[in-house]
């Protein structure tokens, strides 16, 4: 069972001023993201319960809008940092497990400097694998094409980080394979 929140990005859409455009379509809403490059809302509440002061905090997935994480902590006043601090790491925590990071080659002169536009900040880690793909075979369906087939075609493995790239090696690739600029690179954690 998946949960959604629909109604905390409905309300986000009314701020915005766009519930009563076209941009509150079900496609534009999965889009809203992208365009903001957010792909997690995060949404927080305050509240009492009894004499104690609560915080809740939600992430919705903006291509989903399913809530991909939440919690709630109770908030001594003298120290409410403290609280945040501990549903921060939370969060983190729950976004970067198992995520996929997805990037490109900015750079494949030579097979022990690739550069990909990935780094520290993005969450990639020394000796982390990424596959090389190739865009194949558009995917299509009522007449529309929603995706390309993915082809892998090689590994790489990081082996020097900087905070927005990486530089890489070649780990293997398929006979006749090559590396260039602009092709897309992908890894789970």
């Amino acid at each position: 069972m998946s949960v959604v929140e629909r109604q905390m990005l409905d309300q986000l859409l009314q701020e915005l001023n766009l519930g009563t455009s076209e941009i509150a379509s079900a496609d534009t809403q999965k889009r809203l993201g992208q365009v903001l490059s957010a792909g997690t809302f995060g949404f927080i509440n305050f509240g009492s319960a009894g004499p104690d002061k609560m915080i809740y905090l939600r992430a919705v997935d903006t291509e989903s809008t399913r809530i991909v994480f939440q919690s709630s902590a109770k908030v001594d006043e003298d120290k409410p940092l403290d609280v945040v601090d501990k549903l921060t790491q939370e969060l983190l925590e729950k976004l970067t497990a198992n995520r996929e990071l997805k990037g490109v080659i900015a750079e494949a002169s030579a097979d022990d400097a690739i550069i990909i536009s990935l780094g520290a900040k993005h969450g990639v880690a020394e000796g982390q694998e990424f596959t090389v793909v190739e865009e194949g075979e558009p995917i299509t369906a009522n007449g529309r094409v929603i995706a390309h087939r993915q082809n892998p075609i090689a590994k790489i493995a990081v082996t020097q980080l900087e905070p927005d790239y990486a530089i890489c090696k070649l780990v293997n690739k398929k006979d006749g394979a090559v590396l260039a600029k602009d092709m897309k690179i992908k890894s789970g954690k």
